[in-house]
């Protein structure tokens, strides 16, 4: 599930076993632009979405490095 704050428009994703990855700054903005219209809606009233996310490992923390709509 990928939800948006907002305020700093950081995007993080929650994965089912319950560990997380987030983006920060321009990256995160780029990728949320990247998404349909109907997603980056729902996204901005707080309601996450479900979506495909790619990750890396950055030392002990996950970085979304894409999204995908299902």
């Amino acid at each position: 599930m990928l939800s948006r704050n907002k305020g700093d428009g950081s995007l993080r994703a929650m994965f089912e076993d319950g560990k997380t990855a987030e983006l920060r700054g321009p990256s995160a903005r780029k990728l949320f632009e990247g998404l349909s219209p109907t997603v980056k809606l729902k996204l901005d009233k707080g309601k996450p979405q479900r979506l495909l996310v790619s990750w890396q490992p950055v030392g002990n923390a996950r970085q979304i490095v894409a999204l995908r709509e299902s």
